[in-house]
């Protein structure tokens, strides 16, 4: 693949979640690209301590289901509600 072609998945993830934050139309592979950087995000053993456990657990199903935008989008908004910001 040429370099003019090649993109890492960082630079991919820092595009569709530029086009979230812009509120610009998400290409489904922005939604899957921020939807397993949240999913690895919202796994880590780091965060086992840092809410209720009930809650964390929710949120580690919930982001599993995010097809879209808004699904995205109401992710988001229920972690911050609890103090987390993955972005």
């Amino acid at each position: 693949m040429s370099p003019e072609k090649h993109q890492d998945t960082g630079t991919m993830l820092d595009e569709a979640v530029y086009r979230f934050r812009n509120e610009e139309r998400l290409y489904a592979s922005d939604v899957v690209l921020i939807r397993v950087y949240l999913r690895n995000w919202i796994d880590a053993p780091a965060l086992d301590r840092s809410i209720e456990r009930t809650t964390l657990d929710q949120l580690r199903r919930d982001v599993r289901r995010i097809e879209d935008k808004e699904g995205i989008a109401d992710w988001l908004a229920r972690a911050g509600e609890t103090g987390l910001d993955p972005l």
